[in-house]
């Protein structure tokens, strides 16, 4: 029970997280694709739609860190910022956890 409560905070946030992300962006593209429906832009979301879904959220994930580290010199920190001591660091730290939450949940 200790270590389920131990990560039960950080893993309740990232799925809060993925669940605003996935509606931000869920709504607007669904909204834009059923306005515009066998356009280029209802295929255009189709085509992204299928290819988020095939997309391995492990490689994915493999992407987006190789691409931050090659592109920005940057890497997320290991460590972890309770969101009530260090709301910024909190963010930056579970932005991309929560980000391939929202690709792994789309399957």
């Amino acid at each position: 029970m200790e270590e389920i409560l131990l990560r039960l905070e950080l893993s309740l946030q990232v799925a809060i997280m993925a669940t605003i992300f996935a509606v931000l962006i869920a709504v607007p593209l669904g909204t834009m694709a059923a306005l515009f429906r066998d356009t280029w832009i209802d295929y255009l979301m189709r085509i992204a739609t299928i290819g988020g879904i095939s997309i391995p959220a492990f490689w994915f994930g493999m992407l987006i860190m190789s691409g931050l580290l090659a592109g920005f010199n940057w890497l997320p920190p290991i460590t972890f910022t309770p969101i009530y001591v260090d709301p910024i660091a909190n963010l930056t730290q579970l932005i991309w956890p929560a980000w391939l939450s929202v690709t792994a949940t789309a399957r």
